[in-house]
């Protein structure tokens, strides 16, 4: 029963975990498509996303994806050696991407503390970091705040109408914290799925534990065969015991 249990979880988020990892792999691609076009119209905003931030996406979906697909290979064949292999090797995956995982939820909490330091700032305090958020805000303040009044007409400001408003535009501090906020919103949003992923993913590895150490269910079938040619065998061997007695 714990086998047919361990082999629905690993049915069942694997099949997530590859549909997940081609989601991200085709958002990563068309996230890179699309800087290209606007940093060619709007060159200040290159360093806002850097392109390696885009690549580094592309491979997660990419592993997430080839993880999946070793361990739905792994749970076909569990009861063989090669998928006792797939198996091991799946778990090795899960164990980093696990470790991969932790780095990036302690690097969000710390970007977002990096974040409101940054509004507090006053701009001759800044580090590096923080002086290309304020050159990001600032530039995009002058772009789509014009005289204190929000210009969403203008190409490129209509995708940040999350926190370019009324309220934002009213001076360049303002606009600092909405966009401080809005960011720090989306990366505990991010912060909060890797750590239900990675809840999820303590699971499955479990689950692969379990099969990786079974010995495999025999089918129905097979296991009515054995037990006929076993009852056979016993039938076989009663009349030569009793034989053997009368004889002595």
């Amino acid at each position: 029963m714990a086998g047919k249990c361990a082999k629905i979880i690993m049915y069942l988020v694997n099949t997530l975990l590859l549909l997940l990892g081609i989601a991200v792999l085709g958002v990563s691609v068309a996230a890179k498509i699309n800087r290209s076009a606007v940093v060619e119209k709007f060159p200040e905003y290159a360093d806002a996303v850097p392109s390696t931030n885009i690549t580094l996406a592309m491979a997660g979906g990419a592993l997430i994806f080839v993880v999946a697909m070793v361990g739905l290979i792994g749970v076909c064949k569990y009861d063989s050696c090669g998928g006792k292999l797939f198996l091991t090797v799946y778990v090795l995956f899960l164990f980093l991407t696990l470790v991969l995982e932790a780095v990036a939820v302690g690097t969000i909490f710390f970007l977002a503390g990096r974040l409101d330091d940054f509004a507090d700032k006053s701009p001759e305090a800044y580090d590096s970091f923080q002086t290309k958020v304020g050159q990001f805000t600032n530039t995009t303040f002058k772009r789509c705040c014009v005289n204190n009044t929000v210009a969403l007409n203008v190409e490129g400001c209509s995708l940040l109408d999350r926190f370019v408003n009324e309220g934002n535009c009213a001076n360049p501090k303002a606009f600092q914290r909405g966009f401080v906020d809005y960011v720090k919103s989306n990366l505990m949003m991010v912060a909060a799925f890797t750590i239900t992923l990675a809840f999820v993913q303590l699971v499955t590895m479990y689950a692969a534990c379990c099969l990786c150490c079974s010995r495999g269910e025999k089918a129905p079938a097979e296991q009515t065969a054995e037990n006929m040619a076993y009852h056979k065998q016993q039938a076989a061997n009663q009349p030569a015991a009793g034989a053997a007695i009368s004889y002595a």
